[in-house]
């Protein structure tokens, strides 16, 4: 009778052990510090007010002049915006 109650206790180690090595493995594919560190910008909203047009982005209030990630809001237009970065120019548009 003490021979069966072995062999459960090796299988409930070979499982744990095998769990815990599976959480190491996907740890890093889950963990994603790109992302959080540069979440992708996005329009959520335009308040086009002729003298200080200003636009919503991230959940942020920005004019043009402002900055945000490696971008400088360089117009704000009705219906979109335009950041400029090193080397790149985003246009971003309402979505209808």
């Amino acid at each position: 009778s003490g021979h069966p109650a072995d062999t459960s206790a090796s299988l409930v180690t070979s499982l744990s052990s095998s769990n815990s090595a599976a959480t190491d493995t996907t740890h890093p594919a889950v963990v994603e510090p790109l992302p959080s560190a540069t979440p992708p910008l996005k329009l959520q909203g335009i308040v086009f007010n002729p003298r200080r047009p200003s636009a919503l982005i991230n959940g942020r209030v920005m004019f043009v002049g402002d900055r945000i990630q490696d971008f400088r809001l360089t117009a704000i237009h009705p219906g979109d915006i335009v950041l400029i970065g090193a080397n790149r120019t985003n246009l971003l548009s309402l979505e209808p």
